[in-house]
């Protein structure tokens, strides 16, 4: 890769190895998808209303999704098989801490240049989990908060949030 951009997401040593206080409450949805079959229970129920109460408003308090927004989403998650692929990136993030060569891997720096961004309102991944991580990139490292914003920025501001990655590949 050339370039790259991560949204809402800290880089995953500041995440995994040293979370604020803060940050592990927002992140007890983790634990719970860990409990066997829970999520796959639970997500569906009342046409998804843990996802659209606890998630979609927690992680973007300042957005109001509309239904027309929020029909394909949940339409993939009433696919089991979508469902358990998007929860099983997180039932993975235990054993990966196990396994001496994925450690390894997905804790070092990283290595190409890259953007990253967040929103300040963010309910999921807080901004201080954002800050004081330029020595976990090796390369050009660019970090733009969304102000206002949440979660979601794709749709909160699709405009803007284009305009970032594409001012950021247009940079030689």
């Amino acid at each position: 890769f050339e370039k790259i951009v991560l949204c809402s997401i800290p880089q995953l040593r500041r995440f995994l190895l040293s979370p604020s206080r803060a940050q592990l409450k927002r992140s007890h949805y983790i634990f719970r998808f860990q409990v066997p079959r829970w999520a796959e229970k639970r997500l569906p129920k009342n046409d998804f209303a843990w996802m659209r109460e606890q998630l979609f408003k927690r992680w973007s308090p300042t957005y109001d999704f509309s239904e027309a927004e929020l029909a394909p989403i949940l339409k993939n998650f009433s696919e089991p098989a979508r469902l358990k692929a998007a929860i099983d990136y997180y039932r993975a993030l235990p054993a990966l801490i196990v396994n001496l060569r994925q450690v390894r891997s997905a804790l070092r720096a990283i290595s190409v240049p890259t953007l990253m961004i967040h929103g300040s309102e963010d309910g999921c991944a807080g901004s201080e989990m954002f800050q004081n991580q330029e020595k976990r990139f090796k390369a050009d490292y660019e970090l733009v908060e969304a102000p206002g914003m949440g979660h979601f920025l794709q749709y909160e501001n699709p405009q803007w949030f284009a305009e970032q990655i594409i001012r950021y590949f247009a940079k030689t």
